[in-house]
């Protein structure tokens, strides 16, 4: 290559061959990275395998151009950040190679956009923005007419919508210039994609539409690289999706595209329903900062943040972004990327599909989106699946001796639930938008199913189909309880180690509080939009997701998840976890191992309320009241006493189990019941804290609240055996005392 202008071109340029080789090296490139680029030196030598595999699609392309942040030594053999950009020249490959963060002079970035002052201002407004939207969230919580209430509502979304196109701002300058690091960690891309479309799909709901996914079966779960990022680029398109579709939904479709080696080039697509992108329109798609005023489209007025940044996120990933008009309708806007496998095997869901995948299916759903992209998926797992838009139509297909071996009947089906008779031995599970309350009474008398709510995830899909069980979709209830602040707390807990999370579990359920235990990020992410929660617990180092992914995410989609408190549990005790926990959203940082006194000072803190157990038994004292036990020997004599001890103690065992089996079955009678009884017995005994208990128990079954009752009913097997052990001691006390006075005579 002797063109005069790649001699002396001040960027570092070097052209490389079929067999990425350095075929000529310019000056720059010489200056910058030293005899290293000498040719015929082997590109692996200057640059990594993700330079390399971008090379190679280039000359299989046969056209393209490719951008890439990695390590390079420079001239004086030390690694530095730098930004590699490849275009292909006929037979080669010219790649240009500039330090990310400064030019050849030391100074800032040469750009055609000021990023320093686009980051900055996105900075600047939006610590404005978020304290207006504060304020508004305090409007909110005052009394107000159903018009302002729907007008202040109206100024909380607009106002999150505009925090995340500023957001969004922000990153697209720090990628331009140069400030984004990708990091490589563990990704599992099906829990990215579910966790995504998760946190997406409130927002769908609300206006009418719906979130779908269909994965590629063979879609590895061990790979690495940035989840944060990629979480981002995913987000990013099912956002503009959403802005630009008014009736139907999006589909996210991922598959592998390549596999070369211990590397696979995926791909990420949304299409949606929306009005489609004018062909004068599309090659300014990803275009950053821009503004399209000749053109009468409405997607062509904004300044085209969000798709760059995607593009911008795909090339720092080897990949690139792109957009095709859909069939019929609508559009497919995606992007690709290259992922390394985090070992030597990969790990997918086929084992799990294979043990199920002669099994049939049927859904009864009214939108056409959600069947096809239900039959499309169920078809990629080799399954007998069927689809029906209303119940009736589901009835006339199992006369003709089709028969499932699992129904998933979406509730908002015309005649959902009728055909539940012809149904009968088959599982049948109720979808329920997420976001909203099991339709219960739309079931005929008698009549009880399982609840999961959309969109399914495939863990729980595939659990099913082997015959496991799933959580019942109940919502806490409110109110107040008997004699002492008992509301029922609801707390979230992703922790992915099975003993922490079977310790801490523990804790929260001593103090009353009930429990959603989880063990990755995605389903996190999933049940703090489809429930409400006083507070979450989150694991800084989840397998799937990091957990300030997750708290982002909640964040991000708005609603409740704005407000609900998040506290990130971490056993490193690194300074800058609680930076980042903070960066994130979350509002404070707990070091494990947490003792209970600690964790319930945290709910306290951040909920205002005590925790019940910590109300009700937390005094510290005595399970027994000597001073009430001492009086009622006095009253009843010494010889009938022992006998009465033994006899509570028998009470209390048996009343506990009973009221274990009325928590379990929700029996509100039941429950009613054992309680009063309970509670009398133990204060006459002195037994003050399963006495409170029992009480608030009570309270919460005359009040026609049996879910909040059974939460309560958790704390007590601990208190009574503490009471259990005092009377055994104080009996074995008793009895040492009666042999000595036998044995001096």
């Amino acid at each position: 290559m002797s063109d005069p202008l790649f001699e002396h071109a001040p960027a570092a340029l070097i052209a490389v061959d079929e067999r990425l080789r350095v075929a000529v090296a310019n000056r720059a490139a010489l200056r910058l990275l030293g005899r290293a680029v000498a040719p015929p030196a082997p590109l692996d030598r200057i640059a990594g395998d993700e330079v390399g595999l971008m090379v190679n699609r280039l000359l299989a392309q046969g056209a393209g151009r490719g951008v890439i942040e990695s390590e390079v030594l420079d001239a004086a053999g030390a690694p530095q950040p730098m930004r590699i950009e490849a275009a292909l020249a006929g037979p080669r490959v010219v790649l240009s190679f500039a330090p990310i963060g400064e030019d050849a002079n030391g100074g800032p970035p040469p750009g055609w956009w000021p990023t320093g002052l686009v980051a900055a201002a996105a900075r600047e407004l939006r610590m404005p923005l978020v304290a207006n939207l504060g304020c508004v969230e305090i409007l909110t919580q005052a009394p107000l007419s159903e018009s302002q209430l729907s007008g202040a509502r109206t100024a909380q979304d607009q106002g999150r919508a505009a925090l995340a196109r500023l957001d969004a701002l922000a990153d697209l300058a720090r990628f331009e210039a140069g400030g984004v690091r990708i990091d490589r960690g563990a990704l599992n891309p099906i829990a990215l994609i579910e966790g995504a479309v998760g946190a997406i799909s409130g927002r769908a709901h609300r206006v009418g539409l719906s979130a779908n996914t269909v994965i590629d079966p063979a879609m590895p779960t061990n790979l690495a690289g940035d989840p944060q990022w990629l979480l981002r680029a995913l987000t990013l398109l099912l956002d503009n999706a959403l802005r630009h579709t008014r009736a139907g939904g999006m589909v996210l479709r991922a598959k592998v595209e390549e596999r070369s080696g211990l590397r696979y080039r995926l791909a990420f697509e949304v299409q949606d329903t929306g009005t489609g992108v004018p062909e004068e329109l599309r090659p300014h798609l990803f275009e950053p900062l821009t503004t399209r005023t000749d053109l009468s489209w409405d997607r062509a007025q904004g300044l085209g943040i969000s798709l760059a940044l995607v593009r911008r996120i795909a090339r720092a990933m080897a990949g690139d972004a792109y957009f095709r008009p859909a069939v019929p309708g609508g559009s497919v806007f995606g992007f690709t990327c290259d992922l390394p496998l985090e070992g030597t095997a990969a790990l997918t869901l086929e084992p799990r599909i294979a043990a199920v995948r002669h099994r049939r299916m049927l859904l009864i759903d009214p939108a056409p989106i959600r069947v096809a992209a239900f039959l499309e998926q169920r078809q990629r797992w080799g399954m007998d699946a069927r689809a029906m838009h209303d119940g009736r139509d589901a009835i006339a297909a199992l006369r003709d001796g089709w028969r499932p071996q699992l129904a998933l009947i979406h509730q908002a089906a015309p005649h959902a639930f009728e055909a539940l008779d012809a149904l009968a031995g088959v599982r049948v599970i109720g979808v329920v938008p997420v976001g909203t309350p099991a339709a219960k009474k739309a079931l005929p008398r008698g009549r009880t199913i399982e609840w999961m709510s959309a969109p399914l995830s495939r863990d729980a899909l595939l659990s099913c189909l082997a015959g496991h069980p799933v959580p019942a979709l109940a919502r806490p209830e409110g109110g107040e309880g008997a004699g002492v602040d008992t509301r029922s707390l609801r707390v979230l807990l992703a922790e992915d180690s099975d003993s922490n999370r079977a310790v801490l579990l523990a804790q929260l359920q001593r103090l009353g509080v009930a429990v959603d235990a989880v063990a990755t990020g995605s389903d996190a992410v999933r049940l703090a939009l489809q429930r409400r929660y006083d507070l979450v617990l989150l694991d800084l180092a989840l397998p799937d997701l990091a957990g300030t992914n997750v708290a982002e995410g909640i964040r991000a989609a708005g609603g409740e998840g704005m407000d609900v408190p998040i506290l990130a549990i971490t056993g490193s005790g690194e300074p800058e976890d609680r930076q980042r926990a903070l960066a994130a959203g979350m509002n404070d940082l707990l070091a494990k191992p947490l003792p209970t006194d600690e964790l319930a000072a945290a709910i306290e803190k951040w909920t205002g309320i005590a925790p019940v157990g910590r109300q009700l038994g937390g005094d510290g004292g005595s399970p027994m009241s000597t001073d009430l036990l001492a009086q009622l020997e006095r009253d009843v004599g010494a010889a009938l006493f022992d006998d009465l001890l033994r006899r509570f103690g028998s009470e209390l065992k048996a009343r506990c189990d009973r009221l274990s089996r009325a928590a379990a079955d929700l029996d509100r009678a039941a429950l009613e019941r054992e309680s009063h009884a309970l509670k009398s017995a133990a204060r006459s005994y002195g037994a003050a804290a399963v006495a409170d208990v029992a009480a608030a128990i009570e309270g919460y079954a005359k009040g026609d609240r049996a879910s909040a009752a059974a939460v309560l009913v958790q704390t007590l097997p601990e208190l009574a055996r503490a009471a259990q052990e005092s009377i055994e001691r104080l009996l074995a006390q008793r009895a040492d005392e009666a042999a000595q006075r036998v044995a001096h005579g």
